[in-house]
């Protein structure tokens, strides 16, 4: 009997493992379909999300690269070829247009210059401000300026360029009662904080506070605010002493080298007889102050730059300068550097 019961539980042995075994088996094949699973489901992701970069890349270059025949028409094209930086694109547009409106907007009241100045594009910028027609202080909805966009995002090359283009409002206030300096100090860029103040122009009420999450800050208390401690201590020097702060910077940053270059090069232009200049106004004229530019710049430079002019232009007027003379001589010269622009 026991043998029999033993038997029995022998014989039982082998049916149990291989049950188990292919429970295993079982289970190991679903394993190795949930990987499988897995893995094109991971596959088919990867393709849909190449598909759809290459879907914005194409549908990029069809809005960059339109065809001659596009049904946009110029001033749309011009406004995103500016917000690509496509110089080229920009030239063609303004060569084969000259009807084209510079200035068209966008429902956000967007103009090229204000893309080309937000996103840095200064190639750009450079061609649209040598257009005759363009109009540098338009503002969007929310009173932005091209300028101000430069310095809200820190393009300092185009920030260079506005600031010293006498066309271009340095104060300009938005919406917030914000000016470009105010945006600058914000972000604490402080390059662009310098050539703002190296364009010696108003940079607007210093003590005017601009709007920011509801609260009101003029442009030191909000570079304070944001711990920008360079900007800080340029804006504490600047509201000290405006002058020479100003001054300091442009030193610094080689604004007086290119003045001093333009200048000098006039100059030799002028003495050499390749410049035809005009009289110049009479001091009520409304045109009297830019006719002084050209003497105003060189009465900045230093010493031995404004004896080199001296120098230069006085002896191409074949003059012999005596100790008692020089007063005379100098009273003629300013009234040759006192001409205004060629006609």
């Amino acid at each position: 009997m026991f043998r029999c019961c033993f038997l029995n539980f022998t014989s039982f042995l082998p049916s149990f493992f291989s049950l188990s075994s292919l429970e295993e088996t079982m289970v190991k094949k679903e394993k190795e379909k949930e990987r499988k699973e897995e893995e094109e489901e991971e596959e088919q992701k990867e393709k849909k999300e190449k598909k759809e970069k290459k879907e914005k890349k194409e549908k990029k270059e069809r809005k960059t690269k339109t065809p001659p025949n596009s049904p946009l028409a110029p001033e749309e094209r011009l406004l995103e070829a500016a917000k690509l930086g496509f110089d080229e694109e920009v030239v063609v547009l303004l060569s084969e247009n000259p009807s084209l409106d510079v200035n068209w907007r966008d429902p956000k009241r967007w103009c090229a210059l204000h893309h080309a100045c937000s996103k840095g594009h200064i190639g750009v910028v450079k061609l649209l401000l040598a257009h005759p027609a363009i109009k540098v202080n338009l503002k969007v909805k929310n009173g932005g300026s091209p300028l101000s966009y430069a310095c809200q995002f820190s393009r300092v090359l185009v920030v260079r360029e506005l600031s010293m283009d006498s066309r271009v409002s340095i104060s300009l206030t938005d919406e917030g009662d914000r000016t470009p300096l105010w945006w600058a100090s914000w972000r604490g860029h402080h390059p662009v904080v310098e050539w703002l103040m190296a364009s010696g122009r108003d940079l607007g009420d210093l003590n005017l506070k601009g709007t920011w999450f509801g609260q009101k800050r003029t442009a030191l208390e909000i570079a304070r605010m944001e711990d920008h401690p360079e900007v800080v201590s340029l804006l504490e020097r600047f509201r000290a002493n405006p002058t020479q702060t100003c001054s300091e910077v442009r030193v610094k940053l080689g604004v007086l080298d290119e003045l001093a270059a333009e200048v000098f090069a006039l100059t030799v232009f002028l003495c050499d007889d390749l410049l035809q200049l005009k009289p110049a106004a009479h001091p009520a004229h409304p045109t009297a102050a830019a006719t002084t530019r050209f003497f105003a710049i060189a009465s900045k430079l230093p010493m031995e730059l404004q004896m080199i002019i001296c120098h230069r232009v006085v002896g191409s007027m074949k003059q012999n300068i005596l100790h008692k003379d020089s007063e005379a001589a100098f009273k003629s010269l300013a009234k040759v550097l006192l001409l205004s622009q060629p006609q």
